[in-house]
């Protein structure tokens, strides 16, 4: 396929047209009239003319109802915004050659020329420096971009003053060729290597951006302006002519699936990529997020899950056996509960998925219902699924071990395995071990603490699992079992009283037979984690 040196020429326009007749036409991506309106659209009917309009005013002209949504890095100039003093003016109307960031002029544009009356974009549409309305509005993201007509990525661009209908290279050589009987064609060549694919569209400024995860997931359709070529992706995989943006459509799928728990290591993916990637502020980690937490929080049978700062009440313990992948720092300011992954400024990433779960019934009478209580401190009741405020506990009852930690410097020091497990209640000692270093062939144990340089002398294991070692032991595998849970050290006043801060991930690994002698020697301790 060419790529025309103008983004939006007639044969481009005939493209992008035939993908989504081919989608319409094939596929049942999107189905009109599927799910309410955003509570305000841009009517961009006419350029002469854009204004924006309730949804109410919409579903009253009976006509066209369909919207495009833009996704769309800001950058630094937000000159041209709806906020409680604008909003009048905004609904009046001004015309698209009014001092409109480019990328919205553009988005306007490309929506028009495709025959889409309405466009929905963020800072237009939600009442800025506005926290009522931002709370309600950010609550409804799964439902705008999920009930979106098609979504325009404006991907190559990292701010709004850019825009994205730029030319694009034209890396082509041109042979005509004459067959015997007369007829010719015009035959483009390119280097292979001057071909953009679809790893490339992902290194795009937008695909950087932490809050354009949740559209990439929920958006059925999208329309990718990339810097070289134009992709078009939807969620019965891409079209013939591309490749799907995302390795996998099944989390965009997640609410469709009827067994919650078989999509769990799907769901953690969602804050692995959001932890990878920049965000302004610490405390959007949960708001950016908030519209695939609210898509898949109800399941098909219609049974409603507990949402817990980023973790899932069904999915709990395992869920919180996540660990640091890189560096982190502490945030600057509250944005979740330490026992949640949004506690940490850095990459982050889960234990491996061979945990033994508690529904095992090996571990039905050691593992009973370890979390006895969530309690929730949300900065708006209207937005469940987004900021929480300090406050928020998860009360645990389960094997409680005290640990001690020691450098790797000293690891030859450390005594044999018979020799760790002789003393009823001699703590064992802790190695810390890089994220994803693994080689524990000689340790007693190994953790990964949330944040580098927090290294306290004597620390509390929460023990929440098994996990066979297998995977490290080989043959041995089978006559090897790990204890795994997370590190706390008690809050404020030191005694444990006041409850307990989550400080990172440990593994005890031991032969066979002696981990239920362990647990059977620390029973059951309640434990209230903030």
């Amino acid at each position: 396929m060419v790529v025309h040196l103008d983004p939006m020429s007639d044969a481009t326009q005939r493209q992008i047209n035939s993908w989504i007749d081919w989608c319409d036409n094939e596929h049942t991506c999107y189905k009109y009239g599927q799910g309410p309106l955003p509570t305000r659209l841009l009517d961009i009917r006419s350029l002469d003319c854009v204004r924006l309009c309730d949804s109410g005013e919409v579903q009253g002209q009976g006509a066209d109802q369909r919207y495009a949504s833009l996704s769309h890095c800001w950058g630094s100039s937000r000159h041209f915004t709806t906020t409680v003093q604008s909003i009048a003016s905004m609904r009046k109307g001004f015309p698209l050659s009014e001092r409109l960031p480019k990328t919205f002029s553009d988005a306007i544009l490309v929506a028009h020329r495709l025959g889409i009356p309405y466009l929905w974009i963020d800072s237009l549409c939600i009442v800025q420096a506005d926290e009522s309305d931002w709370a309600v509005e950010s609550s409804r993201m799964a439902a705008v971009y999920s009930n979106s007509y098609l979504t325009i990525a404006a991907a190559s661009s990292d701010s709004d003053d850019k825009g994205f209908l730029r030319p694009r290279p034209f890396e082509y050589s041109t042979v005509r060729l004459t067959s015997t009987s007369g007829d010719s064609a015009l035959v483009y060549l390119s280097r292979k290597e001057n071909v953009p694919g679809r790893r490339e569209a992902l290194g795009d400024p937008l695909f950087r951006r932490a809050w354009v995860l949740q559209e990439q997931y929920l958006s059925k359709r999208t329309l990718v302006f990339s810097e070289k070529q134009i992709y078009f992706v939807c969620h019965q995989l891409a079209n013939p002519y591309t490749q799907p943006l995302s390795e996998s459509n099944r989390l965009s799928q997640l609410n469709l699936n009827s067994a919650f728990r078989s999509v769990a290591s799907d769901w953690r993916r969602v804050p692995e990529e959001l932890s990878a990637r920049e965000l302004t502020y610490d405390t959007d980690k949960l708001p950016s997020i908030a519209g695939i937490a609210s898509s898949v929080s109800t399941t098909s049978n219609g049974a409603q899950r507990k949402y817990c700062a980023g973790l899932w009440m069904d999915e709990l313990p395992n869920d919180l056996l996540f660990y640091r992948f890189g560096k982190t720092v502490a945030l600057q300011e509250y944005a979740a509960p330490s026992w949640s992954w949004a506690a940490l400024n850095g990459s982050v990433s889960w234990i491996s998925d061979d945990l033994e779960l508690r529904a095992n019934e090996e571990l039905a009478g050691i593992f009973p219902d370890q979390i006895e209580n969530c309690e929730i401190m949300l900065r708006d009741t209207r937005s469940p699924y987004g900021r929480v405020d300090a406050g928020c506990s998860l009360t645990i009852r389960s094997h409680i071990v005290e640990l001690n930690y020691c450098s790797a410097s000293v690891e030859s020091q450390m005594p044999t395995w018979q020799e760790s497990i002789e003393g009823p209640s001699s703590p064992y000692n802790l190695v810390e071990k890089e994220p994803c270093s693994y080689d524990i062939s000689q340790t007693i144990a190994w953790c990964i603490f949330d944040l580098p340089g927090a290294k306290p002398d004597r620390i509390t294991g929460i023990i929440l699992t098994f996990r066979r070692d297998e995977e490290f032991w080989g043959e041995l595998g089978n006559k090897r079992k790990g204890l795994v849970g997370i590190l706390a050290v008690p809050r404020a006043n030191g005694n444990g009283l006041d409850g307990h801060t989550r400080v990172g991930v440990f593994e005890i690994s031991t032969p066979r037979g002696t981990a239920e002698q362990i647990l059977e020697e620390f029973p059951p301790q309640r434990i209230v984690l903030y």
